[in-house]
């Protein structure tokens, strides 16, 4: 029964039929009510030919020219215009991008031990997403990535490094040549100075990586220093702080930062006990580490607690966060290089043995191998002098230190001459097998899972030469 006001032709229920007068009024409904929506109809092919001959012809009418179908072409596109501050994005090809995708993707793996660090969040927001709008940093970028995936005896990467490199810094002129000095040292300005001095550190062109971190001070100066820079670039502060230190590392010279105003603290608090440690070995160890400058055993306290931090995540299953491993590695290396011994004493061979193992772990790239040639010569002088001293160094210390000599790779000249001294150290701690020397070593300042499988191969071939004498 059809309620006041209800359509009577509506179906109620699916099984409800329609009679005769139901289904008229549908249809009359229907006619009523018209197209529901304006449909693409074919246009008549003859009332075309008509009315573009009358268009040819001239005698179009008032009405045949209100009635004109508009009938779609297909011809070249508009010609687009260039923005000025988008004027290098017809450079960034999709080579180019992917390129530019993976640098940034590789840079942070590079950075850190995948077998010791934690995989960070993503970073593109700013060191991908800021170059799409500007230009200085655009070039700045592509002058890192030719000069990081460049190929020794590939000349063309780095020209085409280099070019970028020149554009970016004719930006910068003119940026700093501005009235705006805080624009100058804007996070954009800063993080494309960095990437310039990164270029020039895999380019191996130091100088110009000292004049990019003396520009980068005085920037950071103009907001206050490292202390008050308050930046929301996830990493900067460590990246710049990290190729600061590996130019005073390579060139043997003070760092640009941190020089004058570092804390002789201790950075870590001991929890962890060193993994298969004896009481008679531990206790040998800290009675001659504490004969040491209280500055230099403070270091090496937090140096032996990290490797005992990073021991215990590894056991768990779990990694460090990078922001916890940088943290530690800067502390520990620009304490380092603000310390200086007599050549011939025991506390210059330990500082450069924690150089040499911290640099090794924290200032390589992974896959460009960085020689600090003037820090493997020194260490090696320090350790053929260390039995000349009666400084009373126990076994383990010295199998640690050489150990971490051969992490700089010594050319074959070089460590002949220590194997001889390697073979007086097995006899007088009574070790005739790499487990037995690994036991000791991790009494030391030793990463099982970093420095496993170098120290073993370390000690076949210095094994295998003495054996052949």
């Amino acid at each position: 029964m059809d309620t006041p006001g209800s359509f009577p032709f509506i179906v109620n229920t699916p099984v409800q039929r329609r009679t005769r007068a139901q289904d008229r009024q549908i249809r009359s409904h229907a006619a009523k009510a018209g197209i529901p929506c304006d449909r693409l109809r074919k246009p008549n092919s003859r009332l075309l030919s008509r009315r573009n001959h009358a268009t040819r012809s001239g005698d179009m009418t008032p009405e045949h020219a209100s009635q004109t179908v508009v009938v779609p072409t297909l011809g070249p596109g508009p010609e687009l215009t260039e923005v000025p501050r988008l004027a290098f994005s017809a450079a960034l090809t999709p080579l180019l991008l992917y390129s530019l995708s993976k640098f940034f993707s590789l840079l942070s793996v590079k950075m850190y031990p995948e077998r010791l660090c934690a995989e960070a969040d993503s970073e593109d927001v700013h060191w991908v997403g800021t170059m799409f709008h500007n230009q200085m940093y655009f070039h700045a970028v592509v002058s890192a990535t030719e000069a990081f995936f460049n190929t020794p005896g590939e000349g063309n990467r780095l020209l085409k490094s280099q070019h970028h490199s020149l554009m970016a810094l004719q930006l910068l002129q003119n940026k700093v040549s501005e009235e705006d000095i805080t624009d100058s040292a804007s996070d954009a300005t800063i993080m494309s100075v960095l990437l310039l001095a990164f270029a020039a550190e895999m380019a191996d062109d130091l100088p110009t990586v000292d004049r990019h971190l003396r520009g980068l001070k005085r920037m950071i100066d103009m907001r206050g220093g490292f202390h008050l820079l308050h930046t929301e670039v996830p990493d900067l502060l460590a990246k710049i702080c990290r190729i600061d230190l590996a130019l005073a590392v390579r060139t043997w010279r003070d760092p640009v930062f941190f020089h004058d105003s570092v804390s002789w603290a201790p950075y870590l608090l001991s929890n962890c006990r060193r993994s298969g440690e004896s009481d008679a070995v531990q206790t040998s160890l800290t009675l001659w580490i504490g004969r040491l400058d209280y500055r230099l055993r403070t270091v090496w306290d937090d140096l032996a607690e990290f490797c005992a931090m990073s021991n215990s995540a590894s056991r768990r299953n779990q990694k460090l966060p990078r922001n916890t491993f940088s943290e530690i590695l800067l502390s520990l290396v620009y304490r380092l290089l603000n310390l200086s011994f007599d050549l011939d004493s025991a506390e210059e061979t330990i500082r450069l043995g924690m150089l040499a193992y911290t640099s090794m772990m924290f200032l390589q790239w992974h896959n460009h191998i960085v020689e600090f040639y003037h820090l493997r010569c020194m260490l090696g002088v320090t350790l053929k002098n260390l039995d000349n001293e009666n400084s009373g160094a126990s076994v383990p210390i010295k199998l640690w230190l050489f150990f971490t000599w051969h992490m700089l790779q010594p050319p074959e000249c070089e460590y002949r001459q220590l194997d001889l001294w390697f073979e007086i150290l097995l006899r007088a701690g009574g070790l005739s097998a790499w487990c037995e020397v690994r036991q000791f070593l991790r009494s030391t300042a030793w990463i099982d899972h970093i420095n496993e499988v170098g120290g073993e191969n370390v000690y076949n071939h210095t094994m295998m030469r003495v054996s052949k004498r």
